[in-house]
């Protein structure tokens, strides 16, 4: 089985503290992203964890906190959100589990898709909130 590892990007400083040590008191390897600045694959940043925190001075790809979490089985998965509640970290609206589809896309590419998911759930629930 390979390292669970959380890929974080963005994260305000206290939360980037609050979320690793809950991660490592999990056993979770955490890997700072550069302000998403990267341009390989989701999977290369696991891969070639020495590129990670390489931004080469690009700008970055996106500003906005987000978090992927690769290979967790389902109670590791449980178990972080849920220290998430129980330690009262604030909340990263753009989270995402690595998939086999989603390892092959870059970090701004899963943004994207992660930014356009939340809005579309955003337009639905005024919808709803709308009829009643």
């Amino acid at each position: 089985m390979q390292e669970p590892v959380l890929l974080t990007y963005n994260l305000e400083d206290a939360q980037a503290q609050q979320v690793e040590a809950l991660a490592r008191s999990l056993g979770i390897a955490v890997r700072p992203v550069a302000g998403g600045a990267h341009q390989g694959t989701l999977q290369e940043l696991l891969d070639q964890p020495d590129r990670v925190d390489v931004g080469n001075g690009a700008v970055p790809a996106f500003a906005e906190a987000m978090i992927v979490m690769c290979h967790f089985p389902r109670p590791l998965l449980n178990a972080l959100l849920d220290g998430f509640r129980e330690k009262d970290i604030p909340p990263v609206s753009l989270m995402a589990v690595l998939t086999p589809t989603n390892s092959t896309w870059t970090s701004a590419e899963l943004y994207a898709a992660l930014s356009k998911e939340r809005a579309y759930f955003a337009s639905r629930q005024q919808q709803d909130g709308g009829a009643e």
